[in-house]
């Protein structure tokens, strides 16, 4: 019987220990409560709904989220400032929310008080005709740089899409005599366009029309005959079919001129008809070698 009396005590005092550690929890109090703002400006008839929690800050350093109740329904049919004060249960601390009802509410917009730059136009661009083609030059003070060519003044088109870092550039395969047009732009690192700069004009230098030469080991001399794309046929000497002999340059080289021409068919022959190269032979204005079924703008032989 004792040992029952025993363990009956020992089990009240242990429950008795344990309700006043949970009394203990209860007895902090709320010392503020903390709204996430605190006042807000309307427009009249607008709606709005005032916070429905607060954060609490209690005795005991810890905090947590509370229901809050308002003093008042919110009305914004009328212009004016409005105080609403808010509680929670089981304490008397409150917090204030203030509302202001305007007839009108201005828009408050950041604008950036500095705006990029647009990088100036190239400067000392300048332009050096050369045979078949034009050399330009300009001073280095962009990231990148877009060329355009016309054939007037009035005639602009850019020469590629991907602008280039170099501050030079080389138009080339141009038709001697011609007028070009150019002007250039430059493109900071931002993307922002230089005004224009220009326009320059150049003539390219060079052969007007079409020459050829020919590298053949035969011990004939090779024939050629020759019409013009689009137009006329028979512009060698004006000789038909097979054409007429080239003229010799030594070294087994032979040679032709068809001036004043842009664009030409050229087919090598020998003297009986016979083909020296496929019919699919044709060259623009310039100067051409050909060799062992290659064409090149410069003397192999030299390079």
């Amino acid at each position: 019987m004792k040992k029952i009396f025993s363990l009956l005590l020992i089990l009240v005092l242990a429950f008795g220990l344990v309700g006043c550690s949970s009394s203990d929890d209860d007895d902090a109090t709320i010392e503020s409560l903390n709204l996430d703002t605190t006042s807000a400006i309307v427009k009249v008839g607008s709606e709005f709904k005032l916070p429905t929690t607060a954060t609490a800050l209690m005795s005991d350093g810890t905090s947590k989220e509370v229901a809050l109740t308002w003093n008042k329904e919110v009305d914004t049919s009328t212009a004016g400032v409005y105080t609403f004060t808010a509680s929670t249960e089981d304490t008397d601390t409150t917090v204030t929310f203030e509302l202001d009802v305007r007839e009108t509410v201005d828009v408050n917009v950041d604008l950036p008080t500095e705006f990029p730059t647009a990088p100036g136009a190239p400067t000392g661009f300048s332009a050096t005709a050369i045979d078949y083609g034009v050399e330009l030059t300009w001073d280095n003070t962009a990231s990148k740089y877009l060329i355009y060519r016309g054939n007037s003044v009035d005639d602009r088109s850019p020469l590629f899409e991907t602008a280039i870092t170099e501050n030079s550039y080389t138009d080339d395969q141009l038709f001697p005599g011609d007028t070009y047009y150019y002007w250039i732009r430059a493109i900071d690192a931002d993307g922002l366009n230089s005004d224009f700069a220009g326009p320059i004009k150049a003539i390219p230098t060079g052969y007007n029309g079409v020459k050829v030469h020919f590298k053949y080991t035969g011990t004939e001399t090779p024939w050629m005959y020759a019409w013009e794309l689009d137009g006329a046929p028979d512009i060698y000497q004006g000789a038909g079919w097979p054409g007429a002999p080239l003229t010799v340059e030594g070294n087994d080289w032979y040679g032709a001129e068809l001036e004043g021409y842009r664009s030409v068919g050229i087919l090598f022959t020998l003297e009986d008809g016979t083909k020296l190269t496929e019919q699919n032979q044709s060259r623009d204005q310039g100067e051409w070698w050909y060799m062992d079924g290659n064409w090149y703008d410069k003397n192999p032989e030299a390079q």
